[in-house]
């Protein structure tokens, strides 16, 4: 990620799901961080990110786990989830009132939006990462 250009939000998203990635070293013995350096334009907010080191994801992964468990499903949240699937196969479906979150006032659909557009980026990052491996193997 680091070698192609990838923004904080997928950097971020990819330290919560393997937060040992920050220590992991590539072919050329080079961690993301120094990746991240020797690239022509570093991006100061990733480096920061990665420079939190492993136990700090594993900690907020952690945190996200409890918050989860510990909230209580209450008939807004649970109205929300009975009206609003979302769905990778298909399209979210809209509703013509936006039903919010029951913790902000941000409606579902635009987090729908946000969650599509996060995943659209990451699907992009992965074919890119994907052809970047697949070229390192042929040399």
């Amino acid at each position: 990620a680091c070698a192609h250009g990838a923004s904080l939000d997928v950097v971020k998203h990819l330290l919560m799901a393997h937060p040992d990635s920050i220590n992991a070293e590539d072919i050329w013995f080079k961690t993301p961080l120094q990746t991240l350096m020797a690239s022509q334009n570093p991006d100061d907010d990733i480096a920061n990110a990665l420079k939190k080191g492993p136990q700090y994801y594993r900690m907020k992964v952690s945190e996200a786990r409890s918050r989860m468990l510990s909230n209580k499903v209450s008939n807004k949240t649970l109205a929300t989830t009975q009206l609003y699937t979302p769905s990778r196969a298909s399209t979210p479906t809209r509703s013509s009132t936006p039903i919010t979150n029951s913790r902000s006032s941000t409606p579902v659909n635009q987090n729908s939006e946000i969650v599509s557009s996060l995943e659209e980026e990451l699907g992009r990052f992965s074919a890119r990462l994907a052809a970047s491996v697949d070229k390192e193997n042929l040399l």
